[in-house]
């Protein structure tokens, strides 16, 4: 009973997400990428006109997929969800239980065929697609799925397959003769539909012969999956049937599910079950995975620092779940800590936190993937058994899918609430080490990459430097809150050293660290510019750190940590260096680093923290060592951290050993990837600003 009552919620608040108002232009991205496989569509080249969507759960990809109706698209809507699932829209009773039971082509076409009887009916009366999509949701009334399941047994008896010879019915199958009449008067009814304007809007451009490809209805099958279950049989047909349709362009179908066991409905060629397809060599149509739905609740100009700090402004970042369930429960801050916190640590683990957890930390690889992946804006690229934990089970991103469908790429999003279920539960020494023994295999197994010059090594150092502040200083059960920027250099520099020396040496560098600076960030994003000061305080509003590429013509990645005064914006720029040589600190490099940022236009009086963290122990042995620059430029604090042993005194032994052996060369998630793939994956990783936000948040 305690099952189905949390089922139920679970649905009432999926059925709120579809309520809230639709923010983006998500579908109108999605729509042109199924109008190009569309146009790709060739009966000698491809077997079927259809693409699966995959993508985690609580992404949007339902919603999205029919909000196309508001752009004239006619979405014929089948969810094949398990019958206790907490799936929203639920499956669709009619339908789903006859589809399972079909084992023939003839059906499959017959099933179509309803549908379209169907829709030329609705078209007859004037029914819009929006209204056509809205009679399909749970709580209309007019029974679209019940008359399409009518009309299709009435359809299955008039059309006995032994009444045709194989051949016979093949050919009439492929060449659509069975629907033509119903193809045809829909297609005359679309033809004089020109009320809607946006559909010439988002076309693709002219094909070959300068025709548009006027596609108008989509049929799509929810939680795909329950085509191949117990069996592949109804998939088989189902797809099949679908051929029809290469000579009606109006036509498309998706198959929609949160799994990324991409090769069950998009099978390799040597997994075909298709003799023909074999024998001469067509192929699939690719998937869709690509879904820019994140970070829909944008920092809004004029808040203070205290709004934008404050867990009801940023646990409402990113996908529209967390802002619909705030909705629900409240926002209040003890609602939110023990109801939402938790919701988003379960939604992170995979479900309920077990008692092996609690007690040693112990966790699946896929789990372990999840938390550091939230944490560090880890990439995996697992083949798909272990994508399918990651993708549907975890609420990872699915990035990129190889060609052959054997191999696919995930990443967490940085989204705050993610990132601060993620810090909460690596608080725990066990849980910190128990993740890096998974994450240290599976980067020898391929499936992690980790950075390629040790980037996951500091980005893990760093966090871990505000998970070890926010142990000491929690306030009112929160994980992460804005912290004293000295008392962040103190824990990542100085921490548990008992040299007089190296602590007299730190406080003459930290003097003249800004008054009042505060950190905050849950995680990091990518970005393509040389920071401005709207970018750190976007980025301070999301609690987000950021990664760049520095134009300096060395190895490794930069890390800033947007730093709020009361002066203004200013930033900690850690460079990372993991070069196998010593001394790499020595020559022009230093020269390049300071120039390139002396770009970041900040108040005079601010500095910049600049921090080189390099992975080795450095050559030389003075109790100082570690400060690089005194006083050469007063704009600018310049500090030097060297490798595990010598720093990082909160990191127990184990952590330290098993980050070190981590640091190694991990393959390019890149690598072989097409240009717009690699666009795609650079975009997701899991944000990259490449402009000037449109306006200029204050954080007076």
């Amino acid at each position: 009973m305690e099952v189905d009552r949390a089922a139920r919620v679970e649905a009432a608040l999926a059925g709120e997400c579809f309520s809230v108002d639709f923010v983006g232009d998500a579908h109108r991205q999605v729509y042109r990428q199924v109008l190009k496989l569309r146009e790709d569509a060739n009966i000698s080249m491809h077997y079927s006109p259809y693409s699966p969507f995959v993508q985690s759960s609580c992404v949007g990809k339902t919603r999205c997929v029919l909000e196309m109706s508001t752009l004239g698209v006619y979405i014929c809507y089948c969810s094949l969800a398990g019958k206790d699932s907490s799936a929203y829209p639920p499956r669709t009773e009619f339908l789903a239980d006859r589809l399972a039971e079909s084992f023939t082509e003839l059906e499959m076409v017959l099933y179509l065929n309803a549908w379209v009887l169907v829709l030329a009916v609705a078209l007859e009366k004037g029914t819009s697609a929006v209204e056509w999509k809205d009679r399909q949701l749970p709580g209309s009334n007019s029974g679209i799925a019940q008359a399409v399941r009518e009309k299709w047994e009435e359809l299955i008896a008039s059309h006995p397959a032994k009444g045709y010879e194989e051949d016979k019915r093949d050919r009439d199958l492929v060449n659509g003769e069975i629907m033509n009449d119903a193809l045809e008067r829909v297609q005359e009814l679309l033809d004089g539909d020109h009320d809607d304007e946006d559909m010439d809007m988002d076309r693709m451009d002219s094909d070959s012969q300068g025709e548009l490809v006027n596609l108008r209805v989509i049929f799509v099958f929810d939680e795909a999956r329950g085509l191949t279950l117990p069996s592949d049989t109804p998939f088989s047909q189902l797809r099949r049937a679908l051929r029809v349709f290469f000579v009606w362009t109006a036509y498309f179908a998706l198959l929609l599910d949160t799994t990324a066991k991409v090769s069950n409905i998009l099978p390799r060629k040597s997994d075909e079950d298709s003799s023909r397809a074999l024998k001469i060599g067509i192929s699939l149509l690719p998937p869709i995975y690509y879904l820019p739905t994140l970070q829909l609740n944008m920092p809004k100009p004029g808040l203070s620092v205290v709004e934008y700090s404050a867990p009801s402004t940023w646990m409402k970042y990113g996908r529209p779940v967390w802002a619909a369930r705030m909705a629900r429960e409240g926002q209040s801050e003890v609602v939110l800590r023990t109801k939402l916190l938790p919701w988003a640590q379960q939604k992170l683990m995979g479900g309920e936190i077990s008692d092996e957890f609690a007690k040693d930390g112990k966790m699946t690889e896929s789990q372990a993937m999840a938390l550091l992946a939230a944490a560090t804006g880890l990439q995996v690229c697992p083949r798909c058994p272990l994508a399918e934990k990651l993708a549907a089970s975890h609420m990872n991103l699915v990035l990129r899918v190889t060609r052959d469908r054997s191999r696919v790429f995930v990443a967490l999003p940085a989204e705050p609430i993610l990132s601060e279920a993620a810090a909460g539960l690596l608080r725990s020494e066990k849980v910190k080490q128990n993740a890096l023994m998974h994450m240290e295999a599976a980067c020898l197994a391929g499936y992690a990459t980790g950075g390629p010059r040790g980037e996951f090594v500091a980005k893990f150092i760093l966090a871990a430097a505000v998970w070890d502040l926010a142990k000491a200083k929690q306030s009112g059960g929160w994980y992460l809150r804005p912290i004293k920027v000295r008392d962040f250099f103190r824990t990542l520099l100085v921490n548990n050293k008992r040299d007089i020396t190296t602590k007299e040496a730190f406080s003459k560098v930290v003097s003249g660290l800004p008054a009042g600076g505060l950190l905050f960030f849950h995680s990091f994003v990518v970005v393509g510019k040389v920071p401005d000061t709207a970018l750190l305080c976007r980025c301070f509003a999301g609690g987000l750190a950021i990664m760049y590429q520095a134009d300096n013509n060395m190895p490794g990645a930069n890390l800033i940590l947007p730093i709020w005064t009361p002066q203004g914006m200013t930033c900690c720029v850690v460079s990372v260096k993991n070069q196998s040589h010593k001394g790499w600190w020595e020559g022009p490099s230093l020269e390049f680093l300071k120039s390139e940022f002396t770009k970041l236009k900040v108040g005079t009086r601010i500095p910049i923290v600049i921090v080189l963290m390099s992975m080795r122990e450095p050559a030389v042995a003075a109790p100082n060592s570690w400060i690089l620059w005194d006083g050469e430029d007063k704009r600018y604090l310049q500090l030097t951290c060297y490798g595990l042993d010598g720093n990082y005194g909160y990191l127990s032994m184990e952590v330290r050993g098993l980050l070190r052996n981590i640091l190694v060369t991990r393959p390019d998630p890149l690598k072989d990837a097409e240009d717009i793939e690699a666009e795609w994956i650079k975009k997701m990783l899991p944000y990259q600003y490449e402009e000037v936000p449109d306006f200029v948040v204050s954080l007076a």
